[in-house]
């Protein structure tokens, strides 16, 4: 048996909170909310707190799992994905998801409001857009390209932060050299809140 937040990450994206927001409605620590973030045990009082602050019952923050349920692929991800390479623009992380082969990427630089990620046919990019007076400074630079699809597994982007938009495809979606689902060749692509509520 295990407790699982993901409830409680579902909540947030639904009203459109951060950890971070969180963290200011209820006054609990950095410290705690990792410890939230990774579904290990809490005391009652911060349980409340994040209930009263959400306006909420325990019941919509958590829920107590058996090992032997099915968990979604963030939980599997959490639990068992191990990393198995890191270079200056992404972590790597392998895991087994429902018997398929699970292979994410997460970048290691945060998205913020002024970042968009363009997810082409056949290459992923981020555009920095830096406001300086009236006319701003933008920086896109390729993130990574179709090569990385693999046959034998799910490959999945997981932008980490809060970007402020994807464009050309919509999150979930593909980059595919032949922009056919079908053709199953697709990399999934995603914000960090939306891997965590993500049913594939």
């Amino acid at each position: 048996m295990y407790i699982s937040y993901h409830k409680l990450w579902k909540l947030l994206v639904d009203r459109e909170l951060t950890k971070t927001d969180l963290c200011d409605l209820t006054g609990i620590s950095s410290r705690t909310m990792a410890k939230i973030s990774k579904d290990q045990s809490v005391n009652t009082d911060t349980l409340l707190a994040i209930c009263a602050a959400l306006h909420c019952d325990v019941s919509d923050i958590m829920e107590v799992c058996d090992e032997n349920t099915t968990q979604s692929i963030y939980e599997t991800y959490r639990r068992t994905a191990r990393k198995t390479d890191e270079d200056e623009r992404f972590e790597t992380f392998e895991f087994t998801y429902h018997g398929r082969r699970v292979i994410l990427k997460k970048t290691r630089e945060r998205a913020n409001k002024h970042t968009v990620i363009h997810c082409n046919p056949n290459s992923l990019s981020w555009e920095q857009i830096y406001p300086l007076g009236r006319s701003p400074v933008r920086e896109v630079r390729d993130l990574i390209d179709a090569h990385f699809w693999t046959p034998d597994a799910i490959c999945v982007i997981v932008i980490s932060g809060k970007p402020m938009c994807f464009e050309k495809l919509d999150e979930y979606q593909f980059i595919s050299v032949h922009r056919e689902p079908t053709e199953k060749r697709y990399i999934y692509t995603m914000s960090e809140a939306a891997f965590k509520v993500w049913d594939i």
